[in-house]
Protein backbone atom coordinates (compact mmCIF):
# COMPACT_ATOMS: atom_id res chain seq x y z
CA UNK A 1 0.00 0.00 0.00
CA UNK A 2 2.85 2.19 0.91
CA UNK A 3 4.57 1.73 -2.41
CA UNK A 4 1.09 2.53 -4.30
CA UNK A 5 1.05 5.78 -2.42
CA UNK A 6 4.49 6.39 -2.75
CA UNK A 7 3.95 6.26 -6.69
CA UNK A 8 1.47 8.36 -6.50
CA UNK A 9 2.80 11.07 -4.74
CA UNK A 10 6.05 11.19 -6.91
CA UNK A 11 3.43 11.07 -10.22
CA UNK A 12 1.83 14.37 -8.30
CA UNK A 13 4.70 16.28 -7.90
CA UNK A 14 5.73 15.62 -11.48
CA UNK A 15 2.46 16.83 -12.80
CA UNK A 16 2.85 20.09 -11.03
CA UNK A 17 6.82 20.74 -11.03
CA UNK A 18 8.06 18.49 -14.00
CA UNK A 19 5.92 19.19 -16.76
CA UNK A 20 6.84 23.14 -17.67
CA UNK A 21 10.58 24.60 -17.30
CA UNK A 22 11.29 26.26 -14.41
CA UNK A 23 10.68 30.10 -14.66
CA UNK A 24 13.82 32.35 -15.96
CA UNK A 25 15.38 35.98 -16.36
CA UNK A 26 13.26 36.35 -20.01
CA UNK A 27 10.09 35.53 -18.89
CA UNK A 28 10.19 37.36 -15.31
CA UNK A 29 11.16 40.34 -17.03
CA UNK A 30 8.54 40.05 -19.33
CA UNK A 31 5.62 38.87 -17.29
CA UNK A 32 5.81 41.30 -14.68
CA UNK A 33 6.60 44.22 -17.13
CA UNK A 34 4.23 43.61 -19.28
CA UNK A 35 1.27 43.18 -16.63
CA UNK A 36 2.60 46.10 -14.68
CA UNK A 37 2.32 48.28 -18.33
CA UNK A 38 -1.27 46.13 -18.72
CA UNK A 39 -2.56 46.55 -15.22
CA UNK A 40 -1.13 50.78 -14.85
CA UNK A 41 -2.77 51.71 -18.43
CA UNK A 42 -6.11 50.15 -17.71
CA UNK A 43 -8.22 53.07 -17.63
CA UNK A 44 -7.39 54.10 -20.91
CA UNK A 45 -8.88 50.58 -22.28
CA UNK A 46 -11.94 51.15 -19.70
CA UNK A 47 -12.34 54.53 -18.89
CA UNK A 48 -12.58 56.41 -16.78
CA UNK A 49 -11.68 54.32 -13.47
CA UNK A 50 -9.90 50.95 -15.40
CA UNK A 51 -10.61 48.10 -13.79
CA UNK A 52 -7.49 46.64 -12.36
CA UNK A 53 -6.62 45.73 -9.07
CA UNK A 54 -4.27 48.57 -9.23
CA UNK A 55 -7.55 50.74 -9.65
CA UNK A 56 -8.89 49.18 -6.41
CA UNK A 57 -8.44 52.80 -4.48
CA UNK A 58 -10.47 54.60 -7.42
CA UNK A 59 -13.15 52.11 -7.57
CA UNK A 60 -13.66 52.04 -3.89
CA UNK A 61 -14.12 55.84 -3.60
CA UNK A 62 -16.40 55.97 -6.40
CA UNK A 63 -18.19 52.94 -5.03
CA UNK A 64 -21.39 54.07 -2.75
CA UNK A 65 -21.30 52.11 0.60
CA UNK A 66 -24.58 50.51 0.10
CA UNK A 67 -23.39 49.46 -3.55
CA UNK A 68 -20.14 48.01 -2.24
CA UNK A 69 -19.88 44.52 -0.86
CA UNK A 70 -17.63 42.02 0.55
CA UNK A 71 -17.71 38.89 -1.84
CA UNK A 72 -16.95 35.45 -0.46
CA UNK A 73 -13.68 35.20 1.37
CA UNK A 74 -13.47 38.77 1.66
CA UNK A 75 -15.62 39.30 4.27
CA UNK A 76 -13.17 37.83 6.80
CA UNK A 77 -10.94 40.33 6.23
CA UNK A 78 -13.77 42.89 7.69
CA UNK A 79 -14.88 46.49 6.45
CA UNK A 80 -13.14 48.13 9.10
CA UNK A 81 -9.56 48.53 7.90
CA UNK A 82 -10.96 49.92 4.52
CA UNK A 83 -9.96 52.89 3.59
CA UNK A 84 -8.91 54.75 0.49
CA UNK A 85 -5.41 55.54 2.55
CA UNK A 86 -4.78 51.95 3.05
CA UNK A 87 -5.87 51.37 0.11
CA UNK A 88 -2.99 53.28 -1.63
CA UNK A 89 -0.86 52.15 0.98
CA UNK A 90 -1.37 48.57 0.17
CA UNK A 91 -1.02 49.60 -3.98
CA UNK A 92 2.01 51.71 -3.46
CA UNK A 93 3.85 48.04 -1.30
CA UNK A 94 2.72 46.24 -4.27
CA UNK A 95 4.33 48.41 -7.23
CA UNK A 96 7.71 48.45 -5.52
CA UNK A 97 7.49 44.80 -5.23
CA UNK A 98 6.23 44.16 -8.69
CA UNK A 99 9.16 45.84 -10.01
CA UNK A 100 11.40 44.48 -7.63
CA UNK A 101 9.91 40.77 -9.47
CA UNK A 102 11.12 43.14 -12.76
CA UNK A 103 14.71 43.47 -11.68
CA UNK A 104 14.48 40.66 -9.91
CA UNK A 105 15.65 41.70 -5.89
CA UNK A 106 14.11 40.48 -2.84
CA UNK A 107 14.78 36.44 -3.47
CA UNK A 108 11.34 34.98 -3.16
CA UNK A 109 9.35 37.92 -0.86
CA UNK A 110 8.91 40.39 -3.83
CA UNK A 111 6.73 38.17 -5.79
CA UNK A 112 4.86 36.90 -2.67
CA UNK A 113 4.49 40.53 -1.89
CA UNK A 114 3.07 41.02 -5.10
CA UNK A 115 0.48 38.30 -4.66
CA UNK A 116 -0.31 39.27 -1.66
CA UNK A 117 -1.37 43.15 -2.72
CA UNK A 118 -2.76 41.82 -5.89
CA UNK A 119 -5.56 39.04 -4.21
CA UNK A 120 -6.31 41.97 -1.61
CA UNK A 121 -6.86 44.65 -4.35
CA UNK A 122 -8.54 42.14 -6.48
CA UNK A 123 -10.78 41.42 -3.95
CA UNK A 124 -11.85 44.71 -3.01
CA UNK A 125 -12.40 45.45 -7.14
CA UNK A 126 -14.71 42.76 -6.94
CA UNK A 127 -16.66 44.01 -4.23
CA UNK A 128 -17.23 47.27 -6.42
CA UNK A 129 -17.57 46.27 -9.74
CA UNK A 130 -19.47 42.85 -8.83
CA UNK A 131 -16.95 40.64 -11.40
CA UNK A 132 -13.67 40.98 -12.87
CA UNK A 133 -13.35 37.86 -14.37
CA UNK A 134 -10.79 39.25 -16.32
CA UNK A 135 -8.15 39.73 -13.69
CA UNK A 136 -8.77 35.96 -12.33
CA UNK A 137 -6.30 34.14 -14.30
CA UNK A 138 -3.47 36.70 -13.36
CA UNK A 139 -4.00 37.16 -9.23
CA UNK A 140 -4.03 33.50 -9.93
CA UNK A 141 -0.98 33.35 -11.45
CA UNK A 142 1.36 35.83 -9.58
CA UNK A 143 0.02 33.73 -6.68
CA UNK A 144 1.78 30.44 -8.17
CA UNK A 145 4.56 32.33 -9.03
CA UNK A 146 5.38 33.19 -5.55
CA UNK A 147 6.47 29.79 -5.23
CA UNK A 148 8.68 30.35 -8.36
CA UNK A 149 11.93 31.71 -8.31
CA UNK A 150 13.05 32.85 -11.67
CA UNK A 151 15.79 35.16 -10.27
CA UNK A 152 18.75 34.02 -12.63
CA UNK A 153 21.89 35.76 -14.08
CA UNK A 154 20.27 38.46 -15.20
CA UNK A 155 18.55 39.93 -11.65
CA UNK A 156 20.11 42.34 -9.00
CA UNK A 157 20.06 39.19 -5.95
CA UNK A 158 22.55 37.77 -8.80
CA UNK A 159 24.73 40.50 -9.06
CA UNK A 160 25.28 40.89 -5.06
CA UNK A 161 24.87 37.31 -4.27
CA UNK A 162 28.20 36.53 -6.55
CA UNK A 163 30.10 39.60 -5.01
CA UNK A 164 29.03 39.44 -0.80
CA UNK A 165 28.46 36.38 0.89
CA UNK A 166 26.24 37.84 3.63
CA UNK A 167 23.57 39.08 0.93
CA UNK A 168 20.21 38.10 2.34
CA UNK A 169 18.22 36.39 -0.92
CA UNK A 170 21.48 34.85 -2.17
CA UNK A 171 20.47 31.13 -1.32
CA UNK A 172 17.13 29.32 -0.71
CA UNK A 173 16.06 27.09 2.21
CA UNK A 174 14.46 24.62 0.32
CA UNK A 175 15.02 25.19 -3.55
CA UNK A 176 13.70 22.37 -5.31
CA UNK A 177 10.17 23.44 -5.32
CA UNK A 178 10.94 27.15 -6.10
CA UNK A 179 13.54 26.24 -9.10
CA UNK A 180 10.69 23.92 -10.56
CA UNK A 181 7.77 24.47 -12.69
CA UNK A 182 5.25 24.38 -10.45
CA UNK A 183 4.01 28.47 -10.63
CA UNK A 184 4.17 27.98 -14.26
CA UNK A 185 2.12 25.06 -14.72
CA UNK A 186 -0.35 26.38 -11.97
CA UNK A 187 -0.55 29.54 -14.42
CA UNK A 188 -1.32 26.78 -16.76
CA UNK A 189 -4.31 25.24 -15.02
CA UNK A 190 -5.58 28.49 -14.16
CA UNK A 191 -5.91 29.75 -17.84
CA UNK A 192 -7.50 26.29 -18.76
CA UNK A 193 -9.95 26.83 -15.71
CA UNK A 194 -11.50 30.03 -16.92
CA UNK A 195 -12.09 29.34 -20.19
CA UNK A 196 -13.34 25.47 -18.88
CA UNK A 197 -15.64 26.89 -16.63
CA UNK A 198 -17.05 29.25 -19.00
CA UNK A 199 -18.21 26.23 -20.98
CA UNK A 200 -19.69 24.52 -18.37
CA UNK A 201 -21.61 27.31 -16.84
CA UNK A 202 -22.69 27.68 -21.15
CA UNK A 203 -24.35 24.38 -20.49
CA UNK A 204 -25.51 24.63 -17.17
CA UNK A 205 -27.01 27.67 -18.09
CA UNK A 206 -28.58 27.46 -21.76
CA UNK A 207 -27.47 23.57 -22.15
CA UNK A 208 -26.79 22.75 -26.02
CA UNK A 209 -29.51 25.91 -27.80
CA UNK A 210 -26.60 28.44 -26.56
CA UNK A 211 -24.65 27.16 -29.82
CA UNK A 212 -28.23 28.37 -32.18
CA UNK A 213 -25.88 31.40 -32.91
CA UNK A 214 -28.77 33.63 -31.08
CA UNK A 215 -27.17 34.49 -28.10
CA UNK A 216 -24.07 35.25 -29.53
CA UNK A 217 -25.69 37.64 -32.07
CA UNK A 218 -28.19 39.27 -28.90
CA UNK A 219 -24.71 40.38 -27.32
CA UNK A 220 -22.88 41.77 -30.32
CA UNK A 221 -26.37 43.73 -31.54
CA UNK A 222 -25.75 45.83 -28.44
CA UNK A 223 -25.44 49.21 -28.83
CA UNK A 224 -22.14 50.87 -27.48
CA UNK A 225 -19.81 47.90 -26.95
CA UNK A 226 -16.75 46.59 -29.25
CA UNK A 227 -14.41 48.63 -31.43
CA UNK A 228 -15.46 47.88 -34.51
CA UNK A 229 -18.88 48.66 -35.32
CA UNK A 230 -18.66 47.65 -38.74
CA UNK A 231 -17.55 43.82 -37.27
CA UNK A 232 -20.19 43.64 -35.28
CA UNK A 233 -23.02 44.41 -37.62
CA UNK A 234 -21.51 41.88 -40.68
CA UNK A 235 -21.39 39.29 -38.11
CA UNK A 236 -24.81 40.05 -36.70
CA UNK A 237 -26.17 39.88 -40.04
CA UNK A 238 -24.95 35.93 -41.05
CA UNK A 239 -26.85 33.60 -39.24
CA UNK A 240 -24.26 30.53 -40.37
CA UNK A 241 -21.13 32.60 -38.93
CA UNK A 242 -23.10 33.78 -35.81
CA UNK A 243 -23.57 28.93 -35.29
CA UNK A 244 -20.09 28.76 -36.42
CA UNK A 245 -18.99 31.28 -33.77
CA UNK A 246 -21.39 29.66 -30.84
CA UNK A 247 -20.63 26.28 -31.80
CA UNK A 248 -16.26 26.91 -31.92
CA UNK A 249 -16.80 28.71 -28.28
CA UNK A 250 -18.31 25.61 -26.84
CA UNK A 251 -15.94 23.56 -28.68
CA UNK A 252 -12.62 25.93 -27.69
CA UNK A 253 -13.86 25.71 -24.01
CA UNK A 254 -14.77 22.31 -23.38
CA UNK A 255 -11.91 21.03 -24.63
CA UNK A 256 -8.98 23.37 -23.22
CA UNK A 257 -8.42 20.29 -19.88
CA UNK A 258 -6.61 19.02 -23.27
CA UNK A 259 -3.38 20.85 -23.02
CA UNK A 260 -3.11 19.72 -19.72
CA UNK A 261 -2.11 16.20 -20.76
CA UNK A 262 -1.44 16.76 -24.22
CA UNK A 263 1.20 19.15 -24.82
CA UNK A 264 1.31 19.65 -28.57
CA UNK A 265 -2.04 21.43 -28.09
CA UNK A 266 -1.18 23.88 -25.87
CA UNK A 267 -0.01 26.46 -28.64
CA UNK A 268 -3.37 25.27 -30.35
CA UNK A 269 -5.21 26.14 -27.51
CA UNK A 270 -3.19 29.37 -26.72
CA UNK A 271 -2.94 30.85 -30.08
CA UNK A 272 -7.24 30.30 -30.74
CA UNK A 273 -7.96 31.62 -27.41
CA UNK A 274 -6.03 34.54 -28.01
CA UNK A 275 -8.53 35.84 -31.00
CA UNK A 276 -11.31 34.21 -29.50
CA UNK A 277 -10.73 37.12 -26.52
CA UNK A 278 -9.18 39.50 -29.40
CA UNK A 279 -12.80 38.94 -30.99
CA UNK A 280 -14.59 39.76 -28.04
CA UNK A 281 -12.77 42.83 -27.82
CA UNK A 282 -13.37 43.73 -30.68
CA UNK A 283 -17.32 43.10 -30.61
CA UNK A 284 -18.18 42.39 -27.10
CA UNK A 285 -15.94 45.04 -25.35
CA UNK A 286 -14.66 43.05 -22.10
CA UNK A 287 -10.48 43.23 -22.70
CA UNK A 288 -9.23 39.90 -21.63
CA UNK A 289 -5.83 40.84 -22.73
CA UNK A 290 -4.16 40.61 -18.65
CA UNK A 291 -4.77 36.96 -19.11
CA UNK A 292 -3.64 36.76 -22.52
CA UNK A 293 -0.86 37.75 -21.34
CA UNK A 294 -0.24 35.02 -19.32
CA UNK A 295 -0.17 32.48 -21.85
CA UNK A 296 3.17 32.89 -22.47
CA UNK A 297 4.15 31.30 -19.91
CA UNK A 298 1.78 28.39 -20.61
CA UNK A 299 4.30 27.04 -23.40
CA UNK A 300 7.04 24.51 -22.72
CA UNK A 301 10.09 26.24 -25.23
CA UNK A 302 12.45 23.63 -24.70
CA UNK A 303 11.03 20.43 -25.39
CA UNK A 304 13.79 18.40 -24.71
CA UNK A 305 14.78 19.37 -21.96
CA UNK A 306 13.59 17.04 -19.11
CA UNK A 307 12.93 17.90 -15.61
CA UNK A 308 12.75 15.70 -12.04
CA UNK A 309 11.56 17.34 -8.99
CA UNK A 310 12.32 15.61 -5.66
CA UNK A 311 9.71 14.80 -3.68
CA UNK A 312 9.76 16.03 -0.17
CA UNK A 313 7.66 17.33 2.38
CA UNK A 314 7.36 21.27 0.46
CA UNK A 315 6.71 19.83 -3.19
CA UNK A 316 4.43 17.23 -2.06
CA UNK A 317 2.80 19.83 0.21
CA UNK A 318 2.42 22.52 -2.67
CA UNK A 319 1.02 19.85 -4.95
CA UNK A 320 -1.78 18.62 -2.75
CA UNK A 321 -2.78 21.55 -2.08
CA UNK A 322 -2.75 23.16 -5.53
CA UNK A 323 -5.05 19.93 -6.07
CA UNK A 324 -7.46 19.79 -3.36
CA UNK A 325 -8.03 23.86 -4.58
CA UNK A 326 -8.34 23.16 -8.17
CA UNK A 327 -11.08 20.24 -7.20
CA UNK A 328 -13.14 22.84 -4.89
CA UNK A 329 -12.68 25.21 -7.78
CA UNK A 330 -14.49 22.60 -10.21
CA UNK A 331 -17.60 21.83 -7.44
CA UNK A 332 -18.04 25.83 -7.39
CA UNK A 333 -18.30 26.00 -11.15
CA UNK A 334 -20.50 22.83 -10.96
CA UNK A 335 -22.56 24.22 -8.43
CA UNK A 336 -22.59 27.68 -10.40
CA UNK A 337 -21.18 29.64 -7.34
CA UNK A 338 -19.69 33.08 -7.48
CA UNK A 339 -17.66 33.44 -4.33
CA UNK A 340 -14.31 35.25 -4.40
CA UNK A 341 -11.62 33.75 -5.13
CA UNK A 342 -13.71 31.29 -6.36
CA UNK A 343 -16.33 31.57 -9.74
CA UNK A 344 -17.59 30.19 -12.27
CA UNK A 345 -17.45 32.62 -15.28
CA UNK A 346 -20.62 32.94 -15.82
CA UNK A 347 -20.72 35.65 -18.15
CA UNK A 348 -22.59 35.66 -21.54
CA UNK A 349 -23.99 32.10 -20.39
CA UNK A 350 -27.27 32.51 -20.50
CA UNK A 351 -29.66 31.75 -23.65
CA UNK A 352 -30.63 35.01 -25.51
CA UNK A 353 -32.36 35.52 -28.80
CA UNK A 354 -34.48 38.40 -30.53
CA UNK A 355 -37.57 38.50 -28.25
CA UNK A 356 -34.85 40.08 -25.60
CA UNK A 357 -34.48 43.85 -25.60
CA UNK A 358 -31.21 45.57 -24.43
CA UNK A 359 -32.14 48.68 -23.29
CA UNK A 360 -35.25 47.86 -20.98
CA UNK A 361 -37.10 45.27 -19.97
CA UNK A 362 -39.69 44.31 -22.39
CA UNK A 363 -42.35 42.02 -20.22
CA UNK A 364 -43.08 40.77 -16.44
CA UNK A 365 -41.54 37.67 -18.51
CA UNK A 366 -38.57 38.97 -18.84
CA UNK A 367 -38.24 41.09 -15.60
CA UNK A 368 -38.55 37.91 -13.70
CA UNK A 369 -36.05 35.67 -16.19
CA UNK A 370 -33.31 38.34 -15.57
CA UNK A 371 -33.62 38.80 -11.91
CA UNK A 372 -33.49 34.78 -11.26
CA UNK A 373 -30.51 35.23 -13.44
CA UNK A 374 -28.92 37.88 -11.43
CA UNK A 375 -29.74 36.45 -8.26
CA UNK A 376 -28.52 33.09 -9.07
CA UNK A 377 -25.15 33.70 -10.35
CA UNK A 378 -24.16 36.49 -8.15
CA UNK A 379 -25.66 39.69 -9.23
CA UNK A 380 -24.72 39.56 -13.69
CA UNK A 381 -25.16 41.24 -15.42
CA UNK A 382 -26.65 43.87 -13.38
CA UNK A 383 -24.09 46.38 -13.56
CA UNK A 384 -22.74 48.39 -10.77
CA UNK A 385 -22.87 52.07 -10.20
CA UNK A 386 -22.50 54.82 -7.83
CA UNK A 387 -25.60 56.45 -8.24
CA UNK A 388 -29.06 54.84 -8.30
CA UNK A 389 -30.41 52.59 -10.86
CA UNK A 390 -33.20 52.79 -13.18
CA UNK A 391 -34.68 50.35 -14.92
CA UNK A 392 -36.85 50.71 -17.46
CA UNK A 393 -40.60 48.49 -17.88
CA UNK A 394 -42.83 48.56 -20.77
CA UNK A 395 -45.94 47.40 -20.96
CA UNK A 396 -48.37 45.14 -23.57
CA UNK A 397 -49.54 49.12 -24.76
CA UNK A 398 -45.92 50.53 -25.16
CA UNK A 399 -45.88 52.62 -22.03
CA UNK A 400 -42.81 53.07 -20.03
CA UNK A 401 -42.89 52.88 -16.17
CA UNK A 402 -39.68 54.43 -14.51
CA UNK A 403 -38.52 51.93 -11.74
CA UNK A 404 -36.75 53.81 -9.20
CA UNK A 405 -35.27 51.40 -6.91
CA UNK A 406 -32.28 50.57 -5.27
CA UNK A 407 -30.61 47.38 -6.37
CA UNK A 408 -30.01 46.15 -3.23
CA UNK A 409 -26.10 44.47 -3.31
CA UNK A 410 -26.05 41.21 -1.00
CA UNK A 411 -25.68 37.77 -0.97
CA UNK A 412 -29.15 37.06 -0.12
CA UNK A 413 -31.17 39.79 -2.34
CA UNK A 414 -28.80 40.80 -4.75
CA UNK A 415 -29.96 42.09 -8.37
CA UNK A 416 -33.59 42.55 -9.71
CA UNK A 417 -35.87 41.47 -7.19
CA UNK A 418 -39.11 39.28 -8.13
CA UNK A 419 -41.29 41.34 -5.20
CA UNK A 420 -40.13 44.80 -6.91
CA UNK A 421 -42.45 43.64 -10.40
Amino acid sequence: MSNHSDDFNQKLVAFWCDDLPPMNDGLRILFYGGLLLIAVFAPVVRPHLGDSPLQAPELYSYTLPEFFTMEGCMKAFGKTWMTNKRLRLIRSVCMIAWIGCIIGVGGIWSPIVVSICMLILHGVVVGCVGTNHRWYAPVYTMLALALSNGNGVYSVDHYFSSRYNSYPFSKLNNPALFTSGFGRKVTLVSVIMTLFFGGITKMLNSGLKWMDGSTIGYYVNEENKGRWPWLKIWISKCQPLLVFLSVKTMILELSSPCALFVPFFRPILLVSASIFHFGIWLTLHPNYLPQTWCYILCTNYHESMKYHTPVNLVTLTASWGITVFLAFSIVCALMGMENWPFTSIPMYSYYRDASYSHMYLKNTKQARCVSHECINSGGYPIGWSSKWIYLWLSDSAGNLFELDDLIVQNRAERGVLLKQW
